[in-house]
């Protein structure tokens, strides 16, 4: 992370989600209570560079796209089931891919630190769920 760079913290007590979203990182108080190596997934996050525009760019564009493809079927019961099946299927490619270019620029260490945070984060997720039946 460049020195001239301003980064914004954002906590909470609810979750065990970290990410970094522009110039603001998103770090869980659950997550830094239960996780010991929590200033790893930080620092190593932070050594992801983030291409704003690119992101930008995927987002605002799928959202064109889907927004063009409104424009162009007629209206009715079809064409809301095939736009929110699309603005469903967008946001999960873009947040899949996303995903896929950090993981591309991890280097080794951070890939295995990575990886052990995922692996918490399921854990406690699908915890959540059993517990919410």
């Amino acid at each position: 992370m460049p020195k001239n760079e301003v980064l914004y913290c954002l906590t909470d007590d609810l979750s065990y989600g970290v990410y970094r979203a522009g110039d603001t990182l998103v770090v869980s108080g659950k997550f830094i209570k239960e996780f010991s190596h929590w200033k790893e997934v930080v620092e190593c996050l932070l050594k992801v560079l983030y291409n704003e525009t690119r992101q930008k760019a995927l987002v605002y564009g799928s959202s064109l796209l889907i927004v063009a493809l409104g424009f162009a079927i007629s209206p009715g019961f079809i064409a809301v089931a095939v736009l929110y099946a699309l603005a469903f299927a967008m946001a999960v490619g873009t947040a899949v891919y996303v995903v896929g270019m950090t993981r591309k620029s991890l280097d080794k260490e951070c890939a295995e630190t990575m990886k052990e945070y995922g692996e918490f984060y399921r854990a406690k997720t699908k915890g959540r769920k059993e517990r919410a039946r």
